[in-house]
């Protein structure tokens, strides 16, 4: 059961031989496959509320965008209805304040509404009944920019809502993250819902290469 060969016949045969040991070993393969950007810096924005997308500033998937770039411009009746409500209480409040941008700077501007039922009488200390009316007044303002950013808003956002002094129900959506538009589902007049993913952002800070072995 044991075939010996004499070196002279292991030569002719081309045989080469060597003693077992533990090496690295290295070879060149090619193989398919695509480039990713990396799943966890990929950014995914969404539909805020239900709503009408009504104005799209970028347009094609593969374009690049900094961070605070907009995105789309968004009209959602729950939002709307926000800001009636916010007005309403502006117009019980004493004198609100507002901003609103001037030459790059914000400042501030009193507004001065016609009634001011819960405004302390000038000389004379506010009452237990003006002040419990006043602080009332406050926490529904509190509770409505609450809800406005639960929809996604930022204090920015309802800063220049507040300077408006209008409802239209219309936000702009900014991207989360500099980076490229990997896809695009905005389509203007398009209804959307709440959760929706508008775009996809991703960011090249790093990349993946999927390779089939």
């Amino acid at each position: 059961s044991v075939v010996i060969f004499s070196p002279e016949t292991t030569r002719a045969a081309g045989i080469q031989i060597a003693p077992v040991e533990r090496k690295v070993v290295t070879a060149e393969i090619r193989l398919f496959g695509k480039i990713e950007y990396d799943p966890v810096d990929q950014y995914k924005v969404t539909a805020f509320a239900p709503g009408v997308i009504d104005r799209i500033y970028v347009k094609r998937a593969g374009q690049s965008v900094r961070r605070g770039d907009p995105l789309f411009d968004m009209h959602s009746s729950d939002l709307y209805f926000l800001e009636e409500e916010l007005f309403e209480v502006l117009k019980e409040f004493p004198d609100p304040l507002d901003y609103r941008p001037a030459r790059g700077e914000v400042f501030k501007r009193r507004m001065r509404p016609a009634r001011r039922s819960i405004a302390p009488p000038k000389g004379a200390e506010e009452t237990e009944e003006e002040k419990e009316k006043r602080l009332a007044a406050t926490q529904k303002i509190a509770m409505i920019h609450r809800k406005m950013q639960l929809l996604g808003l930022s204090k920015s956002d309802i800063e220049n809502i507040t300077a408006r002094s209008r409802a239209t129900g219309i936000t702009t959506v900014t991207t989360p993250t500099t980076g490229f538009v990997l896809k695009q589902n905005a389509y203007k007049g398009a209804y959307v819902n709440t959760g929706e993913t508008i775009f996809t952002i991703a960011n090249p800070r790093y990349l993946w290469a999927k390779l089939d072995a």
